[in-house]
């Protein structure tokens, strides 16, 4: 299966922002993403796991919503799947409560109920907890150390550090 978002790249069995993206959403999630209170309770249940193919679906809805079945299926045109399939991808985010439904006449309309960053954040966070024990430090090092950084993106990240030391 070919994936057609340039700015998604495969990590896993999930696909994550690329990752400097992946560095910069991390380090805010670090900083500002507190998910409990000081007294301890949840302040919003974490959104459904999806897979890369209802990923797709999503990606559509978040791009433009809400969308007919028939615009679902458009705008997975890349994909290959057939109708039947698009369905069941369908049927199982509004199972998972990934989407909600809405008839409008002879035709349901499709909204997504989690944002796109409420999914990076969980997906992020699934990550980071799997691969580096929930730690931010051994997973910045390991991208640090792997991949060759141009002059620009070391740039980014310091004006990003910079800017969370100012919070």
């Amino acid at each position: 299966m070919s994936f057609k978002y340039r700015h998604l790249q495969p990590c896993g069995n999930f696909f994550l922002p690329s990752w400097l993206t992946c560095v910069i959403l991390l380090l805010n999630l670090a900083y500002a993403c507190k998910r409990t209170t000081a007294g301890g309770k949840t302040l919003k249940p974490d959104p459904p796991k999806i897979s890369e193919a209802e990923w797709q679906v999503m990606s559509a809805l978040w791009r433009k919503s809400p969308l007919s079945f028939s615009e679902i299926n458009d705008a997975l045109e890349g994909s290959d799947w057939s109708p039947k399939t698009v369905g069941t991808l369908i049927r199982r985010l509004v199972e998972k409560g990934a989407i909600r439904s809405e008839s409008q006449g002879k035709t349901n309309l499709y909204h997504p109920t989690v944002t796109e960053d409420q999914m990076l954040t969980a997906e992020s966070e699934s990550f980071l907890s799997r691969f580096f024990g929930g730690q931010l430090n051994p997973m910045v090092a390991h991208f640090f150390e792997k991949e060759k950084l141009s002059k620009n993106e070391i740039d980014e990240i310091k004006k990003l550090i910079e800017r969370m030391e100012e919070k």
